[in-house]
């Protein structure tokens, strides 16, 4: 057996063993829930069980790294207790099931809705010169090195920043919009998924209405437009006297999120 095969059988098989535990997560997690525990509480002991693991691994490379290193850790540490919080809370609306399902399905979302911009460009695939993990971990090795010359990429890393800043507000509006519909409209949960699902069209049909936009006046202009309407739709939303007002609020932070989603992608 090439010692290649043998690290990139060891590295499925981590991610295997990693996968299903992540599964099991999920489980635990609903038990504590029922019994009483409310987010916080269970996101916080998860951190705090992990803390050795994670330490001892750092331990392992003989360092912490340098400053900027441990500052862009600090930076997705944060991101990761977003993501963290929001999974939990979504623990009190759906199963634990649903929720590790929805979020792990995300990476098949992204593949199934390539196929047809694939399709359309017809671009013969490159030869691979290696294992998927070989070339998921040069990938990862790639993004790293980009962190660690982001001094050179100043403007990027503005990008970065402000992109940090604005999703997450988006996030932030899409995860208690649901809450406020039920609590002020009265909105039950099959009409909270519809209102998810055209938001969703709508963003779509606002991401290629908008893409013509994006290609006259450039991603940084497209953005900005997008972040002023976005929060003007918000506040409408926030103040909404009926529930025809919150659905048009609904859409319009839609239509907006789609060009804004990929022009900064773009950009």
């Amino acid at each position: 057996m090439k010692a290649g095969d043998s690290v990139a059988g060891r590295a499925t098989a981590a991610i295997l063993v990693g996968a299903t535990l992540v599964g099991f997560s999920a489980i635990f997690v609903k038990w504590a829930v029922a019994g009483g525990a409310t987010a916080l509480t269970v996101g916080f002991y998860r951190m705090l069980v992990a803390l050795p693991g994670t330490w001892w691994l750092a331990r392992r490379t003989g360092s912490f790294g340098d400053r900027r290193g441990r500052t862009w850790a600090l930076l997705a540490s944060v991101a990761f207790f977003a993501d963290l919080a929001l999974w939990h809370v979504a623990m009190h609306w759906t199963s634990a099931a649903n929720a590790t399902l929805l979020v792990g399905l995300s990476p098949l979302w992204v593949a199934l809705f390539s196929v047809p911009f694939f399709i359309v460009v017809g671009e013969k695939p490159a030869e691979r010169s290696g294992s998927i993990v070989e070339m998921t971990v040069e990938g990862f090795r790639r993004i790293g090195g980009t962190f660690v010359h982001l001094r050179t990429y100043r403007e990027a890393a503005k990008l970065l920043l402000a992109r940090l800043i604005y999703n997450d507000g988006l996030v932030t509006v899409f995860a208690f919009a649901s809450i406020f519909a039920a609590a002020v409209f009265g909105m039950q949960t099959d009409e909270i998924i519809i209102m998810g699902i055209a938001i969703n069209v709508v963003a779509g049909a606002g991401a290629f209405a908008l893409g013509f936009l994006n290609d006259r006046i450039g991603g940084k202009k497209t953005i900005a437009i997008t972040l002023v309407v976005l929060i003007v739709a918000a506040v409408i939303g926030a103040t909404a006297a009926n529930r025809t007002v919150f659905w048009a609020a609904a859409m319009i932070l839609g239509f907006m999120v789609g060009p804004n989603q990929s022009a900064s992608r773009s950009l």
